[in-house]
């Protein structure tokens, strides 16, 4: 907690030679150190934004408010040399007070250091071919491709690749392609007959090179991963998991398959059809959200907005009366952090709300604090949770 008071100190200009020093020392020992430092450093309104991460008593928060003002105004007007002999060591001695007091309660600097740790899910998946040889894939500025032999199959490019197979390719076009996506990571792809397809985190879809020549499109989910399909109503498209078929002949849908014997089926837009472990076909209309249940292989089908179930193919997070423990297995997947309930009724607390999915982590945490009786403490890569005011 000692760094977090030097810190502060630095930024009101109230930092002995001894507290340089040890604050200098403490910079040059992580690149982390720097990164985070450098952030606060230009960013002179670090304080203010991290009031949103904790609340004080209203007269705390009214000292700090004039007091940052004044030094805001203060540096505006003055260099950094100055500012020392700008203010009255009076005001200096308040200042630091109040920011030590500001950014210590409740580990508040060190709150918002270990969350910069913390990322959001980027585009990153590892693909294997037929042959077993596997590729690592992430989001550049380059293009690259991907080839069988001397034979490019598919591009690979901002985040996503893209299938296409020559016409006078040699390549064994019923190979199969496996993308594996890690937790803290997604990953788009085109297949070749143009299906476009979004992987979530900790997903895995095993597809044919091409289809041509195939009486279907057929591939294999592990996961969740939103679908749109190409249109051609002479090869219907199927994805297999956990032993139940979906097919459909042109469609935008979304298929959540993390659970051992449960999945859910989202239909967007088109027409589909679900055969379960027993072959019997359940049609689905647009608007409508299917389960299926394993231990009894029945399929309940209600209309619902569906919003719920596809909001993170369009980058958010969107709860409707969630279980706390539902929602922060969501998160631990994006963020690819480990949570900790220390008390184990809290997962049954419930939540309402939208949240970006690429924000930092303290504000979607910040968020959940604000309407559930819950504490989140960060260290490293874990999140530990319990009740407020304990």
């Amino acid at each position: 907690m000692e760094i977090e008071k030097l810190i502060v100190k630095y930024l009101v200009g109230c930092l002995s030679k001894e507290e340089d020093q040890i604050l200098r020392k403490w910079l040059q020992e992580d690149e982390s150190h720097q990164s985070f430092f450098q952030k606060i450093n230009l960013d002179k309104t670090a304080v203010e934004d991290y009031r949103q991460y904790h609340r004080f008593d209203a007269k705390s928060d009214e000292a700090f408010r004039k007091v940052w003002t004044s030094l805001h105004k203060g540096t505006r007007r003055i260099s950094t040399q100055r500012k020392i002999g700008f203010f009255s060591r009076r005001w200096l001695k308040i200042a630091c007070a109040l920011l030590i007091l500001l950014f210590s309660v409740g580990g508040g600097l060190y709150f918002y250091y270990e969350a910069s740790r913390i990322t959001p899910g980027e585009s990153k998946a590892i693909l294997t071919l037929e042959d077993g040889s596997a590729k690592q894939l992430k989001k550049s500025g380059q293009e690259h491709w991907i080839y069988i032999g001397d034979t490019p199959i598919a591009r690979e490019y901002d985040g996503m690749i893209v299938y296409h197979i020559p016409e006078t390719s040699k390549v064994e076009i019923s190979q199969q392609n496996t993308l594996s996506v890690p937790r803290g990571g997604e990953f788009r792809l085109t297949l070749s007959d143009g299906t476009r397809v979004h992987l979530n985190s900790l997903s895995e879809l095993k597809y044919p090179v091409s289809f041509k020549g195939m009486n279907e499109r057929t591939v294999e989910l592990k996961g969740e991963a939103f679908f749109e399909i190409a249109k051609d109503s002479l090869h219907p498209f199927k994805v297999e998991t956990q032993g139940i078929l979906i097919q459909q002949f042109g469609t935008a849908f979304n298929v959540k398959s993390r659970v051992e014997g449960k999945v859910e089926v989202a239909l967007v837009q088109g027409s589909i059809g679900i055969y379960t472990q027993s072959q019997k076909l359940h049609k689905l209309s647009p608007g409508q959200l299917a389960i299926w249940d394993a231990s009894t292989d029945l399929l309940s089908v209600e209309n619902k907005d569906l919003l719920l179930n596809t909001a993170w193919h369009s980058n958010r997070f969107i709860f409707y009366d969630e279980s706390l423990g539902s929602l922060m297995e969501e998160l631990a997947l994006w963020y690819n952090v480990d949570v900790d309930f220390l008390d184990k009724s809290l997962k049954e607390l419930h939540f309402t709300g939208s949240l970006y999915r690429y924000d930092d982590i303290a504000v979607i945490l910040n968020a959940i604090e604000e309407t559930v009786n819950v504490d989140f403490k960060i260290s490293g890569l874990r999140i530990k949770i319990d009740r407020k005011n304990k």
